[in-house]
């Protein structure tokens, strides 16, 4: 016996309803929505000293200690695609002392647009990113490809945000201010949990010829009390003995 499906009211109602939603969606592939959101941000771009790259879907520039960069993290939804805008620094003198130790790290520091709009309103607190991400606030979504000019709109006031937050910590001195001023603060919006923190603030603390002895206390009996991987407190300690012994002008 024969069943025909498209005979049956749920599928007609699915397709009178559903199918449409799910077309769109795969109408708009990411390569267009990348291309679309990349084209709208050229003039920022040219602007603001950014090259673009459509591949990896960020723009990028030169610093005098490193890199920057403006990047669209991305999920595809049901019915949209979402988009995650992210600042990242990359001071290379840092990431250099972290790569010859062993410690993989992305960036020196990095922050969600909406998460950094929160901390220059005074609103940030421990829990702020948690809930963003629940409440699936730092994301921006594009249901059709006609969208695209809205999000540029909205983009445009954080974009001006993400640039004071490059011009502002590209440099040793800020890292060590955004790391060092309250060493043990666990909820540091700037990094990817509290072992990146200890390791980037303990080399700060020495290229900026900070309080280093003191930094470096504070952080060893943190990475020695906490329950981090056992490679990340190999290359901290790795690190710290390297820099006993490194004089603060050296890269």
């Amino acid at each position: 016996m024969h069943f025909d499906v498209e005979s049956t009211q749920w599928y007609q109602l699915l397709k009178e309803y559903m199918l449409p939603i799910f077309n769109d969606t795969k109408n708009m592939n990411l390569r267009e929505v990348k291309n679309e959101l990349l084209v709208g941000l050229t003039p920022f771009a040219s602007t603001n000293g950014f090259k673009i790259n459509k591949g990896q879907f960020l723009m990028n520039k030169k610093t005098l200690m490193g890199s920057a960069s403006i990047s669209f993290e991305h999920l595809s939804g049901l019915d949209n695609i979402q988009i995650q805008p992210y600042v990242e620094i990359k001071i290379d003198a840092i990431h250099n002392i972290c790569e010859k130790h062993g410690f993989n790290l992305n960036y020196t520091a990095f922050i969600n647009f909406f998460v950094l709009e929160s901390v220059l309103n005074n609103t940030y607190t421990s829990d702020t990113q948690w809930k963003l991400q629940i409440n699936q606030k730092e994301r921006l979504s594009v249901h059709s490809i006609q969208d695209i000019s809205k999000i540029i709109n909205q983009l445009i006031p954080m974009l001006d945000n993400a640039v004071s937050y490059i011009n502002t910590n590209s440099c040793v001195e800020s890292i060590d201010k955004m790391y060092n001023t309250n060493p043990l603060y666990e909820y540091n919006p700037n990094c990817s949990g509290m072992d990146t923190h200890c390791i980037i603030g303990l080399i700060a603390a020495k290229l900026n010829n900070n309080n280093y002895s003191h930094i470096r206390d504070i952080y060893s009996n943190k990475v020695e009390c906490c329950d981090f991987l056992d490679s990340t407190k190999h290359s901290f300690f790795a690190i710290r003995d390297f820099l006993d012994v490194m004089d603060h002008t050296t890269d």
